[in-house]
């Protein structure tokens, strides 16, 4: 999807890429969802089943699932595993407590 931070006025684009249905994947998928609902954040959320589309993990050059890459309009962030702590998100969106 995106290469570059996204302009300034534009939501956070969340790509959350994962292998299928494996324990990891669906963690990180559950932990992703609920944050955005329960805090009520406005970001674009991609998930990309690497299984399925495996070009897309490697124009994205990963080389492990689950991988969290957010998109702002300061920095691209990406993450590895599966258990993201809500602090730590708010602060890869670039949201306050």
């Amino acid at each position: 999807m995106a290469t570059t931070p996204i302009e300034e006025s534009s939501r956070p684009i969340i790509e959350l890429y994962i292998a299928g249905d494996a324990p990891g994947s669906l963690r990180a998928r559950t932990a992703v969802q609920n944050f955005l609902q329960q805090t009520g954040i406005a970001a674009d959320l991609e998930v990309v089943d690497v299984l399925r589309e495996p070009s897309r993990a490697l124009a994205a050059g990963l080389l492990a699932t689950p991988t969290l890459v957010i998109y702002t309009s300061q920095r691209i962030t990406r993450v590895v595993g599966d258990r993201f702590e809500e602090q730590s998100l708010r602060t890869w969106l670039g949201t306050p407590s």
